[in-house]
């Protein structure tokens, strides 16, 4: 028997690399990244070629984008064809861009040799915060490049807070020999947690200050509190201080500068307010000022509760239990149910948003309820809620409840409702039915209202489904009501200015909302010409105002 030697086989790899190099797909995946641009973002931030960037007025490639001379040079015209004042404009936008750099703005002064960042007379801002800008995006070689330049004409103004705020240290040693160092920019480092600069400006004398301290204690910050301490032994960490430090759990602050001399049950409320557990159990085994009923009220952790109940004695009001059943915190209730007298409040159930909870407080309390638990429930759309309450419960809603159901578009529980209870909307509601997003249901949710519950149409209604093109709900309107004082002109001039065509064709429109569609839609206005007696005379006839939205001109 012969024996056959198995093929040999090649595994081939295809990177991206490899697919981005086939032309096609190359263009096929530029053309979607064009379209998905124009989608998302809004006209100001849309994905842009270059071709387009080359094209922006007020030389766009240079202000607002900060294109490379390597693409400027080809399509920036002589400077001859640009005023003073522009040119002053674009260098200084440029330098304040976070894309500048040195190379290019040393082009762009060649280009205008003239800039001059003071000159008299021009608008402030085209110096006045140049070098702000500049030292707020850390272009060390640019801003040195202009006070070398222009030394006597260079207007630090925040310089340094800015190169603090944003940790450019490099910046601020620029700055040093033009400018003294102040508080505020001391200040400005600690908020931002820049050691290396806070360390800079401490060296040359800068003092730290109370408020430099309620910021270390703030953020948590136990080296930079004792850097603090060290030269500043005056400043005492009082209980402004640690509220921060106790507030953003910050432990370690509070072991080492908490002092009891300034004690309150303020720090325990806090702490438990926050959650902050660590905090809690070492204030209680080492202060005692203890706390309030607050505590156990604002506690958000099953843990800190049972804490609270078992160490402390101040204990709880109807919050507590209230405040657990609008966070859901079934664990809570049932703890303070089991273990405490306090008990809730209507507010509980009126504010749960749980069937398991609604169904625990209705089994097992006695406070109840009020029409504004089935109000939220039915405003919330939530089915199984309003079935418990209706079928177990006497409270019900009222019609403010109902007219929510109908603004948020819930078409089932508004049919629900209708079989079910003997409350209705309010006569007024047809002018607030949703008629924009799929989602409201406006037709279904008109139909039902006009249908079953006889609310009439207003003209508000029309007006609403004239500006949003619901021809849907025009025709059933009309079919219902062909004539009415409902009907006004100003609905139907909505539906022209807006460009929605159909109604138009349906009921017609004035000459002002002709004058109006000309400067858009120009079918609009072909419609009202060839079908309607009301001819415009107005000049945006003859070329409209905005024709980008527009294929024919003349007619």
């Amino acid at each position: 028997m012969t024996s056959s030697s198995l093929p040999t086989t090649t595994t081939t790899t295809t990177t991206y690399l490899t697919i981005f190099r086939v032309g096609y797909i190359r263009q096929l995946i530029f053309k979607h990244v064009e379209e998905i641009s124009e989608r998302i973002y809004s006209l100001e931030n849309r994905y842009l070629k270059g071709r387009d960037i080359k094209e922006l007025e007020f030389l766009g490639m240079i202000t607002e984008y900060a294109m490379p001379w390597q693409f400027i040079k080809h399509y920036l015209p002589s400077s001859d064809h640009f005023l003073f004042e522009r040119r002053m404009n674009t260098i200084t936008r440029y330098c304040s861009h976070q894309n500048a750099t040195l190379d290019t703005l040393l082009h762009l002064l060649e280009w205008s040799p003239d800039f001059n960042p003071n000159t008299k007379g021009l608008y402030p801002p085209y110096y006045q915060d140049l070098a702000h800008n500049i030292a707020s995006n850390g272009h060390v070689d640019i801003l040195d490049y202009m006070i070398n330049k222009y030394s006597n004409n260079i207007l630090f103004n925040s310089c340094p807070d800015v190169a603090a705020e944003n940790g450019h240290l490099p910046m601020l040693k620029l700055l040093e020999p033009f400018i003294d160092f102040d508080h505020e920019c001391l200040e400005t480092a600690v908020s931002n947690q820049h050691h290396p600069i806070i360390t800079f400006l401490v060296d040359r004398g800068v003092s730290f200050t109370d408020h430099s301290l309620e910021l270390a204690c703030q953020q948590g910050d136990l080296d930079l509190v004792k850097l603090i301490h060290q030269n500043r032994p005056d400043i005492n960490a009082d209980q402004s201080f640690m509220n921060g430090a106790i507030a953003g759990g910050h432990i370690e602050i509070v072991k080492s500068y908490y002092t009891d001399e300034e004690e309150t049950t303020d720090d325990m409320d806090l702490a438990c307010e926050n959650g902050h557990f660590s905090i809690v159990e070492w204030l209680h085994q080492n202060t005692t000022a203890g706390c309030t009923t607050k505590a156990m009220d604002k506690s958000n952790s099953l843990q800190m509760i049972q804490f609270l109940h078992y160490n402390r004695t101040e204990g709880c009001t109807t919050d507590c239990m209230d405040n657990a059943v609008t966070r859901g915190d079934m664990d809570i209730v049932q703890f303070l149910h089991q273990n405490r007298t306090e008990g809730c409040t209507s507010k509980a159930m009126d504010r749960a948003k749980s069937l398991q909870m609604i169904q625990f407080l209705h089994y097992n309390r006695t406070e109840g309820c009020t029409t504004d638990c089935m109000n939220h429930a039915v405003t919330r759309g939530d089915m199984d809620i309003v079935q418990f309450l209706h079928q177990n419960r006497q409270e019900g809603c009222t019609t403010r409840g109902m007219d929510n159901v109908v603004v948020n578009g819930h078409i089932d529980m508004l049919k629900y409702l209708f079989l079910n209870r003997t409350e209705r909307p309010s006569n007024h509601i047809m002018n607030y039915v949703g008629v924009v997003q799929p989602e409201q249901n406006g037709f279904e949710i008109i139909k039902f209202l006009y249908d079953y519950y006889k609310i009439p149409f207003t003209a508000v209604l029309i007006n609403n489904c004239c500006t949003h093109g619901r021809l849907d709900i025009i025709q059933y309107i009309h079919q219902s009501l062909p004539t009415s004082p409902i009907w006004t002109k100003k609905a139907m001039d909505k539906a022209s200015e807006n460009g929605y065509i159909d109604i138009v064709k349906v009921e017609g429109c004035t000459t002002d909302a002709m004058d109006k569609a000309a400067e858009r839609y120009i079918d609009i206005v072909k419609v009202c010409y060839h079908h309607h007696t009301n001819h415009s005379n107005h000049p945006s006839m003859d070329i409209p105002k905005q024709p980008i939205l527009i294929n024919i001109y003349y007619f």
